[in-house]
């Protein structure tokens, strides 16, 4: 648990010394982590500034009564939750850890002393206590109608945009041309999808209506703001913006519908298009290749925004490395439901049907699951999920970053391991962020539960992951031994908690150096390291290499003279970091010696070669 502290900013666990009893603050905490995604509340370990020691509870039993006994009062805290606890003893004292779980959205705000002022959210690793506009958010999600089913007292056919719900009556029409409601009039189709609803003084609009089909005047009678806005930049998402921000800008303040025409259409000016050709009917196709990632990404982000929120609009930036659309309100799924296949608690549900049924978006459910099979298909890093329920937001960034790098090619290489395409993919995962859960890395890699387990436990053998457990399920990280080559944002180095590693580990970590290589190092010589960026001498030694080449002609081809300095620098590297291969790797000096490619050497000469192709 130490090792844990001291390796991430935690915002999913608060320490308190709480030796002889339960400090008061402990329930600001709790409150925090039912209001937020839950969390472990630790006593018995005390903080100075970023140190931890471990105290120990010294009054265990009188400290755990006095937490569970309050947890079970109303007086004390507004909803009684069912927590977990455990002791864990330690050589410098017994330690006391309550797992408080995320309250129910319809009981949120969870608050203290029969006060809802005090209700506390988590903010990074501390507690902060909720702002009007927090308890406001929390009471519109906790229950009743929805805002989008309400009844707006407005004229239905004033109120709506004809050509507008013509366009789509089309396209619906175009999906179900047998539907029973094709023939009837725009008044009565809405009210079959329960958009307008009866009153004495005739049908009128639901906000959902409004929203979807309605006319600018009546739009803004309840949405002040720009439902989207986006922008393109050709600089990366998180450089400095230069003084001319955007290339291009779309600010949508039409109806939904609209919205989505208009991104749709912009966007098809702003891609890049890649020729290609229909072998079967010879027909050109245009549409671009992440055009299935676009429409999911774009579509969810009309459907599932808080269209309360008045101030903050929905938000699509591309930029040259990413792709990142952003949400006023944060999703009422956990991240790991979201990349499961099924129907989930949605805030929008009419908006939601409407547009799957002229189907611009994927059965119900299987939207972000579409986005990271395209972005898999594509060889692409998965995209970043950031579900943030403080700041009350949703992001999804599509990253256009390849996940089997060069870089990660060469670092995969060097580690000595045989790894099957699954196997390295999951590897190449682990080194962007620094856990990843179960439902993740099934998204992912494309892969049933049991197939996915069996990839990752095969890298734990290897000791190139480790498994975490965790109160919402198990999650794999970076094998700490391989982080001083792979830093990772957010994760500290293998210097961080070493001491913590045992010596079985350090053994089985061993098993990644083949003996070959051990038998160099002993024999006296440093072993050179392995490349994690090659030369322009060493390309060309490669790309050499396609077919078997002696050791005088890869010098004659460098125009190197002295033998030990061209092994040293030069193809030992290569050897070491699995890009070449000796035929005769037991006797280095035998007089027929050849160096050919490896699979991992032919593949990078073979990106080589397209690169050059395509820069002609």
């Amino acid at each position: 648990m130490l090792a844990r502290i001291n390796t991430y900013e935690w915002s999913d666990l608060e320490v308190k010394a709480a030796q002889n009893e339960v400090p008061r603050d402990a329930f600001e905490t709790i409150s925090a982590f039912a209001n937020t995604a839950g969390g472990h509340l630790v006593f018995g370990v005390q903080q100075q500034r970023e140190h931890f020691e471990v105290v120990g509870v010294l009054a265990l039993d009188k400290v755990q009564n006095d937490l569970l006994s309050a947890l079970r009062s109303r007086e004390k805290i507004s909803y009684q939750m069912v927590t977990s606890d455990d002791v864990i003893e330690t050589e410098s004292g017994k330690l006391l850890v309550f797992y408080i779980p995320e309250a129910p959205r319809q009981h949120k705000p969870v608050y203290l002393n029969g006060d809802i002022r005090r209700s506390y959210i988590r903010r990074g690793a501390g507690d902060q206590r909720c702002n009007e506009d927090d308890i406001r958010r929390f009471l519109r999600a906790a229950g009743g109608p929805s805002y989008e089913s309400e009844v707006v007292d407005l004229d239905l056919g004033a109120s709506l945009d004809a050509a507008t719900l013509e366009r789509y009556r089309q396209r619906f029409q175009a999906q179900h041309p047998n539907h029973p409601c094709i023939p009837y009039d725009n008044a009565h189709f809405l009210e079959h999808w329960a958009l307008a609803v009866a009153r004495e003084v005739g049908l009128r609009p639901t906000r959902a209506a409004i929203l979807l089909f309605g006319t600018g005047a009546a739009l803004r009678t309840m949405m002040p703001r720009p439902l989207v806005d986006c922008r393109w930049a050709d600089y990366p998402w998180d450089a400095p913006a230069p003084e001319r921000r955007w290339l291009d800008r779309l600010v949508c303040e039409e109806n939904l519908w609209t919205c989505w025409e208009q991104l749709a259409d912009r966007y098809a000016q702003n891609a890049s298009k890649p020729f290609s050709i229909e072998l079967g009917t010879m027909a050109r196709q245009d549409r671009p290749e992440d055009f299935i990632s676009f429409r999911e990404a774009a579509i969810n982000l009309l459907m599932h925004q808080d269209f309360e929120e008045t101030t903050r609009a929905a938000t699509i930036a591309f930029h040259p490395d990413r792709v990142v659309f952003e949400n006023p309100g944060c999703t009422r799924a956990h991240k790991a439901d979201l990349l499961e296949p099924g129907a989930k608690d949605v805030r929008n549900p009419l908006i939601v049907a409407m547009f799957r049924r002229v189907g611009l978006s994927e059965q119900a459910g299987t939207g972000i699951g579409a986005i990271f099979s395209d972005w898999r298909r594509r060889g692409r890093v998965p995209p970043e999920i950031i579900n943030d329920i403080p700041s009350y937001s949703f992001r999804l960034s599509l990253l256009a970053k390849e996940l089997m790098s060069e870089r990660q090619l060469l670092f995969q290489a060097s580690l000595g391991a045989r790894l099957s395409d699954a196997e390295a993919h999951a590897l190449a995962i682990l080194c962007g962020q620094p856990q990843v859960s179960l439902p993740e890395f099934r998204a992912s890699l494309g892969m049933g539960s049991a197939d996915t387990l069996a990839v990752l436990a095969r890298l734990e053998t290897q000791v190139l992951a480790a498994r975490i457990e965790r109160s919402d399920g198990a999650c794999y990280e970076l094998a700490q031994h391989l982080r001083d080559r792979w830093p990772i944002p957010g994760m500290a180095k293998s210097t961080a908690g070493s001491s913590l590693v045992s010596d079985q580990a350090a053994e089985n970590s061993a098993s990644l150096v083949s003996d070959q290589a051990r038998a160099r190092g002993e024999s006296g010589r440093r072993p050179s390291r392995p490349v994690d960026e090659l030369t322009a001498q060493q390309r060309q030694l490669l790309s050499a290499c396609d077919t078997p080449r002696r050791q005088t002609e890869l010098m004659e081809l460098l125009g190197v003279t002295h033998r030990t300095q061209f092994r040293t620098f030069h193809l030992q590297p290569l050897i070491d970091g699995g890009l070449l291969q000796p035929q005769f790797p037991d006797n280095p000096r035998h007089p027929r010696q050849r160096y050919s490619l490896t699979p991992v050497g032919a593949e990078i000469v073979g990106r080589q070669l397209k690169a050059e192709v395509a820069s002609k």
